[in-house]
């Protein structure tokens, strides 16, 4: 489960300068391990957590083309 004091080891681990994205992110429904409403929530916060670090993005998806809002 993707919680507060994750996210705060990921943003310190960010300040490397060795680390050049933050990867892998994304939605995984094939295998559903999270609710997919969960996935999106966690997916969008961490999108907007590498921006704040100016980091680049890997994403991951898995079955999750269909059915995403617009």
């Amino acid at each position: 489960m993707y919680k507060d004091d994750i996210e705060k080891r990921i943003i310190e681990m960010m300040d490397h300068p060795k680390t050049v994205a933050w990867g892998e992110m994304g939605l995984d429904y094939h295998y559903d391990f999270s609710e997919r409403p969960v996935q999106r929530e966690v997916f969008a916060r961490q999108l907007k957590k590498a921006v704040e670090v100016n980091k680049s993005i890997i994403i991951h998806s898995r079955e999750a083309e269909e059915g995403m809002p617009p």
